[in-house]
């Protein structure tokens, strides 16, 4: 089973919050006398600590919660718990092809079909 980055439910997210302090680094960077661009650097990298603090207390609470339901009554809790650390669990069919095996069935219905006539 493979596993999901812990911050991977906010990756564009993270994304776009690790640009915003980027950016405002290298403005810093290229005018290292100007006061105002250090402080805008500064709260910005004090925002996004903050909000990746936020985003790893609540997997963290996530799986303390998901780890407290041991016994056998709370095994819904449990996986309600793990559904919310890692997210649901990724559903894909297998792609059926038609009897000449040429073109892809996308359709239900054409699926349905086609397993009923490979059974009979």
């Amino acid at each position: 089973m493979h596993h999901k980055d812990l911050f991977h439910e906010q990756d564009s997210e993270a994304r776009s919050l690790l640009d915003d302090i980027c950016e405002k680094h290298l403005i810093w960077m290229n005018h290292k006398s100007n006061s105002v661009k250090k402080s805008a650097y500064v709260q910005a990298r004090g925002a996004v600590q903050r909000r990746f603090r936020q985003m790893r207390d609540l997997v963290v609470c996530n799986s303390r919660a998901a780890a407290a339901c041991r016994r056998p009554s709370q095994h819904k809790a449990f996986y309600d718990g793990l559904k919310a650390v890692y997210g649901p669990k990724d559903t894909g069919s297998i792609p059926v092809c038609w009897k000449d095996g040429k073109m892809l069935i996308i359709d239900r219905a054409g699926i349905l079909s086609r397993w009923a006539e490979h059974f009979h």
